[in-house]
């Protein structure tokens, strides 16, 4: 993320201190417009925890609800997405706290392996981008590389 002009990762951001890996969550939920295109809602959240050393306990979020529009060039297989929404950013570290809300964008790219008709597993890889009317944190990014399950 962006703060007063310097870009600082989730590991700068907790100053030397021992944390787990980043974690993604994303539900999608969503209607069928073709035999290509669907069209949706997209919430995803990303963050990350701190253990106890350098900085108190502590937590970074970033949190994004998009509508998306996701379009099968060949109908199955490979896929592309695209969506926007509300953004925000949580940061957590002792007793202080902070919330930056504002808007993102995601593009992605993927390949459905379907399982019968109604379920597929997905490889997917996702940037989104997020912009933020706080004066402390003006932006934030991540990409995500994922496998999922959907049912259609």
């Amino acid at each position: 993320y962006t703060s007063g002009g310097a870009s600082r990762s989730f590991d700068q951001w907790f100053g030397g201190a021992s944390h787990g890996v980043p974690l993604y969550v994303n539900f999608k939920v969503g209607a069928t417009l073709s035999e290509r295109s669907l069209l949706g809602f997209d919430a995803t959240g990303m963050g990350q925890l701190t253990e106890a050393g350098v900085v108190p306990k502590g937590q970074i979020q970033i949190s994004n609800a998009f509508a998306m529009f996701t379009f099968f060039p060949q109908r199955t297989g490979l896929f592309l997405r695209a969506g926007g929404g509300f953004s925000a950013l949580t940061t957590e570290v002792g007793s202080y706290s902070s919330r930056s809300t504002g808007y993102g964008a995601l593009g992605g790219i993927g390949y459905a392996f379907w399982l019968g008709r109604t379920f597929n597993l997905t490889l997917g890889l996702d940037h989104s981008r997020q912009f933020y009317s706080s004066s402390q944190v003006t932006r934030s990014h991540f990409t995500a590389a994922y496998l999922g399950f959907d049912w259609y």
